[in-house]
């Protein structure tokens, strides 16, 4: 149980609240446990297929694109680390 979830279920107890049962939180929020785990798994498949690149690729696609434009050694040296 979350932080928040467990002073809730403080409040409630000292309160003598019983609307909500044991595991309902009553600010509106979605459980952290909302999605199956089928759902998960389509996400992380998601992520995996996405079209992020790594850091060496993004260096190597800026060396190409400033050697295209002819910028002079110091310049491009300059704004890719090495």
């Amino acid at each position: 149980m979350g932080k928040n979830q467990a002073y809730k279920a403080m409040q409630r107890s000292r309160l003598g609240s019983s609307s909500a049962g044991p595991d309902e939180v009553e600010d509106g929020m979605v459980d952290g446990s909302f999605h199956s785990p089928e759902w998960h798994a389509a996400r992380l498949a998601s992520l995996k297929t996405s079209h992020t690149i790594t850091w060496e690729e993004y260096k190597q696609k800026q060396k190409v694109f400033f050697s295209a434009l002819d910028f002079p050694l110091s310049i491009s040296a300059a704004v890719l680390p090495s």
